[in-house]
């Protein structure tokens, strides 16, 4: 491996005039804000110090790239991107600080000496005059990555904002405190002169004490390997980062190939989002395939090895093997992309029939209401499948999770374990899988660990709690809302809802039948919280023309309620004790015939 490595200050790598490209195997702007809050307090304390020692900013990987045509000393910035960065984002603070006083002074001599510093820090860190077969062309000292570059450049320009990628927030986060930082310091001073001597200060400090280990790389393997070998196997950067890079690694060539360029761009859109939203979604998928989890901190190797099934250290890959490696990735990025989806509750396949809104609904439900995040893997498997069979999978796993998981309360182990080996069951058999070998699966777990007895039990144990969420009491009355007529018609067949609405729980209110504050006056001799005495109404409907009214006053209303269970409420001419129990028992009954697999 020919390697260079020198001790440099960051000034004397920008005297030297190298140019840094970030490489298309490099993440984007990543650094969170309390990574951006220590380098400004290194700074600061190398002010202070009046710049009598250094601060070890860490290495920075490089690898030649010769631009034909040109002498310039071009790199592919392999390691310490977010350092250098920053950096020129603090340069580009300054720079931008110079220009605010050079607007609001008149003093000549200021105006002359902040032109000049402007016009060196433009030539030396921004902007390189080259020429490329003797026709004169500018470029940037720092080209960031191509999803970032329209952020960065709006920066240097001072346009508006572009805030599209979760990179672009955080690098406008980063200019915004290294510019309050920049701007507060100088203007803790009323003089102009003792203004503009703070910023040569900042100058000084990155000129002449932030050093670094400058590593100079001949080729790229040298480059790609010694990338991860610095960061090793995650540390400063994402299993994505990594894997990122070790699969361009495996793809690469001398020059830009079409296989390295099409990983790149599948990449780029997987680790488009936030960090740990794509590493949740890298632990799901790898669940999916493997039927088991991933280590805890062995994520990158866990998917070398089995995900990808490639040996690390080999000098040289068949193009077989490459070939592979391109379709896993492929493989990779489809699944993220349903699975970013699922993750919002958003149906992953195109709307089409026999899928109605109300079962695409089903799926918000379990993920986004409910919050059964467990069942990711396998949903992700069973975006292979059909979208009628995943529709089938969705509403088992939306009943069952709700009386298994949310009433009886039970562990998460047992019934993951079922969700992952499944996932892996429906890849291994895709074209002859059939939903009732989930349903096998999940029988036995409802008679041994939420029965009827037990789940009646719990159901009758819920109680609306007055400054708390009340989300399973809303989801169970909107559930068997759907169901009740095809009860009260005889229960036949499986369960059957009614589709032609779908509840918004946020329009969902809870209803006390026997009021919570009765404006008769008249006292509950029981707990009015209990489901016996609860009911759902529209946010309309329960707003005065029912409140703290007494039942007889409201039974109108329940009956010509916009939820149609509430017609049960036509047997009932008074609100009492043996009433009450049978509306209890009505609810209990129903909810063990619809919450069934």
């Amino acid at each position: 491996m020919d390697i260079f490595p020198s001790y440099v200050t960051i000034g004397k790598i920008f005297e030297q005039n190298f140019l840094f490209e970030v490489p298309k195997y490099q993440r984007y702007y990543a650094w969170e804000d309390e990574q951006v809050d220590d380098f400004i307090r290194d700074i600061s304390a190398l002010i202070r110090n009046h710049n009598s020692k250094d601060h070890f900013f860490g290495g920075i990987v490089c690898v030649e790239k010769p631009v034909p045509g040109s002498n310039r000393q071009q790199r592919e910035l392999v390691d310490g991107q977010q350092r250098i960065t920053t950096t020129m984002l603090l340069i580009l603070s300054v720079y931008k600080k110079y220009g605010e006083i050079l607007s609001q002074t008149s003093d000549e001599d200021i105006t002359t000496i902040v032109k000049k510093r402007r016009e060196k820090i433009e030539r030396k860190y921004i902007n390189y005059e080259d020429e490329i077969n003797r026709k004169p062309v500018v470029v940037r000292h720092l080209m960031v990555s191509q999803a970032d570059e329209e952020c960065y450049e709006a920066i240097i320009s001072g346009a508006p904002k572009v805030g599209v990628r979760d990179s672009h927030k955080k690098m406008n986060k980063a200019y915004e405190k290294l510019f309050t930082f920049v701007s507060r310091s100088a203007d803790e001073r009323a003089d102009c002169n003792e203004k503009i001597n703070v910023l040569a200060d900042i100058e000084d400090v990155i000129d002449k004490c932030c050093t670094i280990i400058f590593i100079d790389a001949k080729t790229k393997r040298d480059a790609y390997a010694l990338f991860q070998v610095l960061n090793d196997r995650g540390m400063g950067l994402t299993v994505g980062d990594l894997l990122k890079s070790k699969t361009l690694e495996i793809v690469a060539k001398d020059s830009s190939s079409k296989e390295e360029d099409y990983i790149l761009g599948k990449w780029d859109e997987i680790l488009s989002g936030a960090s740990k939203a794509v590493d949740r979604f890298l632990r799901y998928y790898y669940m999916s395939v493997m039927g088991k989890r991933a280590g805890t901190n062995s994520l990158f190797d866990d998917y070398i090895e089995n995900i990808f099934e490639i040996k690390e250290n080999k000098a040289e890959y068949t193009e077989e093997e490459k070939a592979e490696v391109v379709s896993i990735v492929e493989a990779i990025y489809e699944a993220s992309c349903k699975f970013y989806k699922i993750q919002s509750g958003e149906w992953p396949f195109e709307d089409k029939q026999p899928i109605t809104i109300w079962d695409r609904n089903r799926l918000k439900n379990l993920i986004d209401y409910l919050d059964y995040e467990i069942t990711l893997a396998l949903l992700i498997s069973a975006t292979e499948l059909s979208h009628t069979k995943f529709n089938e999978i969705v509403q088992i796993l939306e009943k069952f999770m709700f009386r298994y998981k949310g009433i009886c309360n039970n562990k998460h182990q047992k019934v993951a374990d079922i969700f992952m080996k499944e996932a892996k069951y429906i890849r291994e058999n895709l074209s002859e899988y059939r939903v009732s070998h989930l349903t096998q699966q999940l029988r036995p777990l409802i008679i041994s660990d939420a029965g009827d007895t037990l789940f009646k039990e719990n159901l009758k144990s819920l109680k609306y709690i007055k400054k708390g969420s009340n989300k399973l009491i809303k989801y169970l009355l909107a559930t068997l809302n759907e169901y009740h007529k095809w009860c009260d018609e005889g229960a036949n067949g499986k369960p059957h809802a009614e589709t032609g609405t779908v509840i918004n729980f946020e329009n969902v209110s809870i209803e006390h039948i026997f009021s919570q504050n009765p404006q008769d006056g008249v006292e509950a001799t029981f707990d009015i919280n209990e489901l016996r005495n609860l009911t759902l109404l529209t946010l309309e409907e329960n707003g005065d023309r029912v409140r703290n009214k007494p039942y007889a006053d409201k039974r109108k209303i329940y009956i010509e309620s916009e939820y149609h269970i509430n017609t049960k409420f036509e047997q009932y001419e008074e609100w009492s004790q043996e009433n009450m129990d049978d509306w209890l028992s009505y609810l209990l009954d129903l909810s063990c015939k619809v919450f069934t697999v």
